[in-house]
């Protein structure tokens, strides 16, 4: 399974424009359902050659919520839920 944006990351780390990048999904009785690694571990020389691996821990930074939003509307587009809907009930939290 690979979704419509994944050549464009997959491009990215190819490119140097991104070091690496980790997708994991899973729905709300937390079944794991997709997970993807692409990219290097770090941009340090040392870790340059490693590739990332899907069970790695990353620290997230503040550039989420770009990509979060853009989620959170194509959802929305979808019709997958509303903006103004609860969507507490779908999430664990």
């Amino acid at each position: 399974m690979e979704f419509v944006e994944e050549a464009a990351y997959r491009d990215a780390c190819a490119s140097g424009a991104l070091p690496g990048v980790i997708f994991l999904a899973a729905d709300k009785e937390g079944t794991f359902e997709y997970g993807k690694a692409m990219g290097r571990r770090s941009t340090k020389p040392e870790d340059a050659a490693k590739a990332i691996e899907p069970d790695m821990v990353l620290a997230m930074a503040a550039c989420t919520k770009l990509m979060t939003a853009i989620t959170v509307l194509q959802c929305v587009e979808r019709g997958l839920f509303d903006l103004d809907e609860d969507i507490t009930q779908s999430f664990r939290i």
